[in-house]
């Protein structure tokens, strides 16, 4: 689900992952390629910014390393 922010307490870190908290890119000009990176700026509340690079991953991908498939996902077992 979207949210429309991710809290990071002062001094503290945020871990983004798959299945966890992570960055989802939507409304793109170009299509992105699995095994690509990107790079992308972050904005914080008192306005700095951080340049990060994030690898592209294809969620089937991500799905296997956990070692399920999409037919289990969907499957509602």
């Amino acid at each position: 689900r979207q949210i429309p922010e991710i809290t990071v307490a002062a001094g503290g870190v945020t871990v983004l992952k798959p299945g966890g908290l992570h960055i989802m890119l939507i409304k793109l000009k170009q299509a992105l390629t699995p095994g690509t990176e990107v790079s992308l700026m972050l904005k914080f509340s008192d306005n700095s910014t951080a340049s990060i690079k994030a690898p592209v991953r294809k969620l089937q991908m991500m799905m296997k390393a956990k070692g399920k498939s999409s037919e289990d996902e969907c499957s509602g077992d």
